[in-house]
């Protein structure tokens, strides 16, 4: 729903939030509870709006696979293609939430490729009207024009040494030395060629995808090894970019010193060289945890303190009985005294 941005139309904005079940908490507790006196379980929704329950009976064993249509001006009795089996039951468990994303993303490529073949289709029947009607007027007679046709495609196949036209070696030598700067070492060189060949493995299997005779293809492998080459390229061209490799050198030179860095580049000591947040939170955590510590030894030597001037008197005498007396009655004459205050257990020296 979209409303004019006005007073009116964020009031209808926020009541049609609040009338749907994921804004209406209401609503999902009463969707809840309908859902347990009715001993049924919500397994998806589709695109069309449709919802699917799976039913059970009393000793927890499933029965009847059904569906809610969402009646609208697009849908009536529209049930998802990508259902279907389930409701049969010819599968198991329907599609997940997940499932259905890359479903959809597969549909709609396919709706695109036909388009673009009927496209084709209709430019080459356009293409041969044209041709059979040039060929009337000029008075041709079938046999002949297919005689043409036939002469076209074998000319087109068939390539002579004097059309042939080899680059000159001028251009290539100019074009080596150019991607001679962009080339990574050697270390950076064999990921490459790995992970390239790896692509072209994918690539040959994306093409006989298409053509429709084989089904091994991958496409997160394929993006996930297409991204890990341009991390390397990305990564050697930011190290060249910053002085860490000099251009003209093959092998990466020595990393030059961090204050050099942040003076040459403020921009790049900002985002790369600062310490990210987690390890910042997690160093303010030991140093307060730390400091809790700390207070808490002190709070124990404050009573101890105060403990001991309250009993000074006492604790004088005993200094001067320790001179005279063995060390062990002494002993025991503190615990006693220690013992009459919530003081911590330790001992005078």
């Amino acid at each position: 729903m979209t409303a004019p941005k006005t007073k009116l139309g964020k009031t209808f904005e926020r009541l049609y939030k609040y009338t749907e079940g994921k804004h209406n908490k209401f609503l999902q507790k009463h969707q809840e509870m309908k859902d347990m006196i009715e001993n049924r379980e919500f397994l998806g929704a589709d695109k069309y709006g449709n919802q699917y329950f799976q039913y059970f009976n009393y000793h927890g064993l499933p029965t009847r696979r059904r569906v809610y249509y969402k009646f609208h001006s697009g849908n009536r009795f529209h049930v998802d293609v990508h259902f279907i089996d389930w409701l049969y039951r010819r599968k198991a468990l329907p599609p997940n939430k997940y499932e259905l994303e890359q479903l959809y993303l597969e549909d709609e490529e396919r709706a695109v490729k036909a388009i673009e073949w009927d496209r084709m289709e209709d430019r080459k029947q356009i293409k041969y009207r044209n041709k059979l009607e040039a060929q009337k007027q000029l008075g041709m007679t079938p046999q002949q024009m297919q005689l043409q046709t036939l002469e076209q495609q074998n000319s087109k196949d068939e390539i002579t040494i004097e059309e042939f036209e080899p680059i000159p070696w001028e251009v290539v030598k100019q074009t080596r030395t150019e991607l001679k700067k962009y080339l990574p070492p050697e270390d950076h060189k064999q990921q490459l060629i790995a992970v390239e060949e790896g692509i072209l493995e994918e690539h040959d299997k994306y093409q006989k995808y298409l053509e429709g005779k084989g089904k091994d293809f991958d496409n997160i492998a394929f993006t996930k090894m297409a991204m890990q080459v341009y991390g390397v390229r990305k990564h050697y061209e930011d190290l060249q970019k910053f002085g860490y490799i000099k251009e003209d050198v093959t092998d990466p030179s020595q990393p030059i010193s961090v204050r050099e860095a942040r003076k040459k580049f403020p921009k790049y000591a900002k985002e790369y060289m600062d310490r990210p947040r987690e390890r910042m939170e997690k160093h303010k955590k030991k140093i307060q945890q730390q400091i809790d510590k700390v207070k808490q030894n002190e709070e124990k030597y404050r009573r101890y303190y105060n403990f001991k001037q309250k009993f000074r008197d006492v604790f004088d005498e005993l200094e001067e009985i320790k001179q005279d007396k063995d060390s062990e009655e002494i002993d025991d004459i503190e615990m006693t005294l220690i013992g009459m205050d919530e003081g911590p257990d330790k001992r005078i020296v």
